[in-house]
């Protein structure tokens, strides 16, 4: 197996586009990866791939950042295929990979959805993604709760709409 940029190869961005990485935490889908790219976003200098002898693409972390940057400032994808034997260490290879392209460790993102703790497959994708960053480097780890306005039905009075966390509870 071997890890590379995706500017190593002109069809590299493509390929990691089309790689079947999916699974439990929800990855970006390729047209807002293109969007993404598109405006300099995503690059792929700051995409990099691991892969088998067959050059089938087994993992992939994309990095986002400013249009203007000269580096990354955050990791918005890592992803390995179900069927990699030690995908931590496939993880953390290619988290390592980009630091020392970058010369920085930047932020990772992950979205999650509301409960996620206590779902046993999102709990295991989570702890490979920590396990992965804590080999490649010191780390610190910051959760975020986003909240969003959701319509509400008038109801007895109540206001018309209200905001409800990532955490499930809503606030009137």
């Amino acid at each position: 197996m071997r890890s590379l940029s995706a500017a190593a190869d002109p069809t590299g961005l493509d390929r990691a586009l089309a790689s079947p990485c999916d699974g439990p935490v929800p990855p970006f889908a390729p047209g807002k990866i293109r969007e993404e790219a598109d405006a300099r976003r995503f690059r792929p200098e700051w995409v990099r791939l691991a892969e088998a002898e067959e050059a089938r693409v087994l993992a992939r972390a994309l990095w986002w950042g400013r249009p203007g940057s000269e580096r990354p400032t955050a990791l918005d994808c890592l992803q390995v295929l179900p069927s990699v034997a030690a995908p931590a260490a496939v993880a953390a290879d290619l988290l390592a990979a980009g630091h020392a392209a970058f010369g920085t460790r930047a932020r990772y993102h992950v979205s999650l959805p509301t409960g996620w703790e206590g779902d046993p497959v999102l709990r295991a994708a989570v702890d490979l993604r920590r396990t992965a960053g804590a080999r490649a480097g010191p780390s610190r780890e910051i959760q975020r709760l986003r909240d969003e306005w959701t319509p509400r039905r008038e109801c007895r009075g109540e206001r018309s709409a209200a905001v409800r966390g990532r955490h499930g509870r809503g606030v009137p």
